[in-house]
């Protein structure tokens, strides 16, 4: 066994010398589970493993940590031989925050605390408990021991409870004995501590239960224990497991269920735990088998290969089938979607009825499986687990809505389970309701698409009707500071974004209409753009005007005269190009060329005030006359080219 414990280089040297099977002594920090804190112990390396081979202590405690927020203290103290706990051991755990008041005593101070302290102790023989062993829980109050909140007193011989044990805690007793080998015998009584008689009585009689009787002030309520012929039994721990057999035997029987939890499981629970608590540090150190186990006996019903096969496959269903359920019934969509949506109501509240009526039974019964409880009862009876009668292949599903009872027959795939009622009827009703439920949730999710796309529609024709309004106030604005020729091109961008919401609300096919809203969504900012170029054009024209004028000397005035120069290429832009975008975007215009003549008329003005810094004879010559706007493009070098 090969331990992380910190221990100092020398270790190692010492396992190769001649002092291997030497005791050693650990003085220092130490790690056993989540216990952090100084220890020392003797120990003998033995073919490079660490033996522990002695006493053994370990504990910890902060003053720092006690005077913020608490301190977790524990002290561990006892014995190991050759890896095997012995002798007699202590445990100590306390949860401590600072009390009230200090007190100085031989110049040191001494701090109150207040919390709770456990204390374990007890002979271990070979790891396993010897003797008597006590669990004592305390609170302890300004550092001084107040009332006992828990108290375990058990007799060992071998780690095998015998004879009597007594558990109690602030509130009950709990007494009750064993036979020599383990078994639950005779009366196991819970009495309260503040009342006459006992309140919770099971007898056992050699490990099997025959009865539980609870009292209270009002009447006496008997559970029925394994009363049948045990052809068949086990011998189990007196554990949760146990319990879940017994409440589950309640059900199949139509025995009205008792809680048990507040009463002798409750104490049996606490037991454990604080047993399970040493245990875990014990089995960490070293080979034990610690944990008391109170015997009982149980009947048994074997599960075959065949039975285990449908069992497996109700429970991969069953958790598949929760899953979609979750789903549905936790979607905050569907649940605001079924105020307005009959439909979707009607299908979460079939999703519920299925839910409480076929799915949590068989969510049940798979649990009691995995937990090895379900062969412990009579499988016969299984479909009492429902509430009323076993699922049905037609039922009613009742609902409001707008203030109205409705009514709606569900009718399923299923047949129902006949008189057998068998584990194999079950896995058919598991895979029925997984398919219904699955239906119901494809159903549901086209409902909750369909929603979906009608609020992303009503979002895009917001978002589109708004850029109208804009493109239209846009316009209307831009038209008050051009000329005409502008302004009715201008106002041919409105008529043409009229014109194609008027196309877009024409559309029947709802699944066209998104991609064609998106487009129009796309399309509207460039036509507003393209407005504002076109009311640029007077101001770009008187610009390219002056940049077109050279001071030239003229000796018959005798004076510096501004004359126009390359008017080929003036003209050209003025009287070919200028008109054919006009005539484009009043003819022509589409979202599929609005962005292309935007940035045609921008790239054109960039031209036009490049070109009268280049020697342009050349393409002077070869526009004289020309009027095609495809030619004139191609010789101005202009991009991107727009296609006539």
């Amino acid at each position: 066994m090969i331990r992380s414990i910190g221990i100092i280089l020398a270790l190692l040297v010492l396992s190769n010398s001649g002092y291997a099977q030497v005791n050693q002594i650990y003085d220092g920090p130490y790690q056993v589970l989540d216990y952090q804190g100084a220890a020392q112990f003797e120990y003998k390396v033995v073919d490079d493993d660490t033996v522990f081979n002695g006493s053994f202590s370990m504990e910890q405690s902060s003053l720092d940590a006690l005077l913020n927020k608490g301190d977790r203290f524990f002290l561990f103290e006892g014995a190991l031989i050759e890896d095997l706990p012995q002798h007699e051991w202590a445990f100590q755990f306390g949860e401590f925050k600072k009390g009230s008041g200090t007190a100085v005593s031989d110049y040191q101070y001494n701090v109150k605390i207040n919390g709770s302290q456990h204390d374990a102790s007890g002979v271990l023989s070979d790891g396993k408990p010897q003797g008597e062993w006590i669990h004592e829980v305390v609170r302890i109050e300004n550092s001084e021991v107040g009332e006992l909140l828990f108290r375990s007193t058990i007799q060992f011989e071998d780690g095998v409870p015998k004879r009597n044990f007594k558990i109690e805690d602030d509130n009950q007793v709990l007494v009750g004995r064993f036979l020599r080998d383990g078994l639950a015998h005779d009366q196991w009584e819970l009495y309260p501590k503040n009342g006459v008689g006992s309140a919770e009585t099971w007898i056992f009689s050699d490990g099997r239960l025959n009865r539980i009787i609870l009292n209270n002030a009002q009447q006496t309520d008997t559970i029925p224990g394994f009363t049948e012929i045990l052809t068949d039994e086990l011998v189990l721990n007196l554990d949760r497991r146990y319990t879940d057999i017994l409440r589950l035997r309640q059900k199949l029987n139509k025995v009205n269920p008792i809680d048990l939890e507040e009463g002798m499981v409750n104490m049996l629970a606490a037991n454990a735990n604080y047993y399970q608590k040493v245990d875990e540090i014990i089995s960490a150190l070293g080979k034990t088998s610690f944990m008391p186990e109170f015997k009982v006996k149980v009947v048994h019903y074997p599960l075959s290969e065949t039975d285990r096969a449908h069992l497996d496959s109700i429970a991969f269903l069953s958790n598949e089938t929760s899953k979609m359920v979750k789903g549905m019934l936790e979607s905050t969509q569907l649940r605001l979607l079924k105020l307005s949506d009959e439909e979707v109501l009607y299908l979460l509240t079939l999703v519920e009825t299925l839910n409480q009526g076929w799915l949590i039974p068989m969510l049940e019964i798979s649990q009691h499986y995995q937990d090895g409880v379900l062969e412990h009862v009579d499988r016969k009876n299984l479909t009492r687990l429902w509430q009323g009668d076993a699922p049905k292949s037609s039922f009613e599903i009742e609902y409001e809505f707008n203030d109205q009872q409705k009514s709606r027959t569900f009718n399923s795939s299923f047949n129902g389970i006949g008189d057998g009622n068998t584990i194999e009827e079950l896995s058919v009703l598991a895979g029925s309701m997984h398919r219904e439920i699955s239906a119901i949730e494809q159903k549901l999710n086209r409902e909750r698409a369909q929603k979906e796309r009608e609020q992303e529609l009503e979002q895009l024709e917001e978002k589109l009707i708004a850029q109208e309004t804009y493109l239209n106030s846009l316009v209307d604005s831009l038209s008050l500071g051009v000329g005409d020729p502008e302004k009715t091109v201008i106002r041919s961008i409105k008529a043409r974004a009229a014109e194609l919401l008027s196309e877009y609300s024409s559309l029947e096919d709802s699944d066209q209409k998104p991609i064609q809203a998106r487009q129009l969504i796309s399309c509207f900012p460039y036509m507003d753009s393209l407005a504002m170029e076109v009311a640029l054009l007077p101001e770009r024209w008187q610009e390219i005007k002056l940049e077109y004028r050279d001071d030239v000397w003229n000796p018959f005035t005798a004076i510096v005269m501004s004359e126009e120069i390359k008017k080929r290429i003036t003209e050209a832009y003025r009287q070919v190009l200028i008109p054919f975008y006009l005539d484009q975007i009043t003819n022509n215009l589409s979202c599929s060329n609005a962005q292309q003549l935007v940035e045609s008329l921008t790239v054109v003005h960039l031209r036009m005030l490049e070109l009268k810094e280049e020697d342009t004879k050349k393409i002077e010559r070869k526009l004289k006359k020309e009027d095609d706007a495809a030619v004139v493009i191609q010789l101005l070098e202009i991009e991107p080219l727009l296609n006539p």
